[in-house]
């Protein structure tokens, strides 16, 4: 499980990611099309076209953790549904359901 620490920041990319990226990839993501500082210990989110891969990308303090995961069966949240811009903002408890393949997107647990 991610740790997500208190007054840390969840954004999750408002698009479809190619998951192949890696590390400098994903960070490019971050620092161009989001327009955020990786380095600040927020955590970012991203998803796959076939919403059966995510990846989240944090900075912990020390170094740039890059965790994934792929379901067996079913898909993600289509977190990118009905939204706009480049990013979307999650709560804590939003990510949690979103890696366990609850469909967030029902429970509006976004940010406003």
């Amino acid at each position: 499980m991610i740790r997500v620490p208190q007054g840390c920041r969840v954004w999750a990319r408002s698009q479809a990611t190619d998951l192949r990226k890696g590390f400098a990839g994903l960070a490019g993501l971050v620092q161009r099309e989001l327009g955020c500082d990786l380095l600040a210990g927020d955590i970012f989110v991203f998803i796959s076209r076939s919403r059966r891969l995510v990846k989240v990308l944090q900075w912990d303090g020390t170094g740039l953790s890059l965790y994934s995961k792929r379901l067996g069966r079913g898909q993600f949240a289509e977190i990118w549904r009905h939204r706009h811009g480049d990013q979307i903002e999650l709560t804590r408890r939003a990510l949690y359901q979103l890696l366990e393949g609850a469909d967030v997107t029902r429970a509006q647990r976004w940010r406003k």
